[in-house]
């Protein structure tokens, strides 16, 4: 809420140390996770000496390692904070003031490039539909005008803000689609899609 205040009254502002800030979270559950698994996986140990060696693969049982670790969910809690922070972040990068000066629209590009990647990266070790929800909650500030300081206007050093806000767009849709298995993580929506009416489509639009 502090950060929120500061955002809404000082002119051109966008939190400059938001990649620092997301680095930290992702390393911070990250580590939280391993930990978690390290303790199931302990268990998991103690458990298989009293069962059949061949009732399980011998290297499993040497290290206590379960052959696929679930990804974590997270609890409503944290992922409403999440939430909170993606809107203000994103709400101070496309806040039209910043397209006045090269540094401001600099860093506006560099601090929507670090959610970006950081919701890309949650896809490491986060359940997908809770990585879906925060991607949903970024795209909707482009399209949501309450609570921001947005006009689309000429800035005052020649760019047209709408122009800059769509390329921002554009950066996050490209920074998330050039990443291994893309499709395969985003199942649910891109795996119903018939390959056969893509190539039928592509081949008309040629």
């Amino acid at each position: 809420k502090c950060l929120s205040d500061l955002a809404s009254k000082r002119k051109g502002v966008t939190i400059s140390c938001a990649p620092i800030l997301f680095e930290v979270i992702k390393k911070s559950l990250g580590a939280r996770i391993h930990s978690l698994l390290r303790q199931k996986n302990a268990s998991q140990e103690q458990d298989a000496h009293a069962k059949t060696i061949g009732k399980s693969h011998p290297l499993l049982q040497q290290s206590g390692l379960s052959p696929t670790p679930s990804l974590a969910s997270l609890d409503s809690s944290l992922l409403e904070t999440l939430e909170q922070l993606i809107t203000m972040v994103t709400d101070a990068c496309i806040d039209s003031r910043n397209f006045d000066s090269f540094p401001f629209r600099q860093t506006s590009i560099d601090v929507n490039d670090s959610i970006v990647c950081f919701l890309r990266d949650l896809f490491a070790f986060l359940d997908p539909n809770s990585v879906h929800r925060l991607i949903l909650v970024y795209f909707s500030r482009f399209v949501m005008k309450k609570g921001k300081h947005w006009s689309n206007r000429d800035s005052k050093i020649g760019l047209i803000c709408s122009w800059e806000i769509c390329k921002l767009r554009l950066n996050a849709v490209t920074l998330l689609i050039r990443f291994p298995d893309f499709v395969k993580i985003n199942f649910p929506l891109l795996e119903k899609i018939d390959a056969r009416h893509l190539s039928a489509s592509t081949k008309a639009t040629l």
